[in-house]
């Protein structure tokens, strides 16, 4: 069995949680269904395992707070050629498609592709529909390197 918990940091005490069985184990779409436990005063904490598109689409969509440790290096971070070397604060908007078009291949600060095997429930798969997602990224110095 895998056990995915939502725990209420202030109050020191669990708000939810679901068992998976470990063949069939899937974080993010636990976190999806014990999203439904969380008030709006709250802010969601997570690791970079929960970094994906539709998790912060989610999140957005129900208008909570949250931060995510995302991965330097092959994650969303990386696809905006943020100085590595650098603390920064940035923006964007992003237009996410399951559509691979010579449009989207031309404008990669404007899309970005959701692959088929992605899972992302705003837009169905072989849809040619868009999704609207701002996403803020802060890069701060956590040690020497790191």
């Amino acid at each position: 069995m895998h056990l995915n918990a939502l725990y209420d940091l202030m109050n020191r005490r669990y708000m939810d949680a679901v068992l998976q069985d470990s063949r069939n184990e899937n974080e993010n779409s636990a976190l999806i269904s014990m999203l439904k436990n969380v008030g709006h005063d709250s802010i969601i904490v997570a690791d970079r395992g929960y970094e994906s598109y539709n998790n912060i689409a989610h999140f957005e969509a129900q208008g909570l707070k949250y931060v995510i440790r995302v991965r330097s290096k092959y994650g969303i971070a990386d696809k905006f050629n943020l100085p590595v070397d650098k603390e920064s604060d940035f923006t964007a908007d992003v237009l996410l498609t399951r559509r691979q078009t010579n449009e989207v291949k031309s404008n990669p600060d404007k899309y970005r592709l959701i692959n088929s095997g992605s899972a992302f429930d705003f837009i169905p798969k072989g849809s040619k529909d868009t999704y609207s997602l701002k996403i803020r990224i802060i890069r701060i110095k956590i040690s020497e390197g790191q």
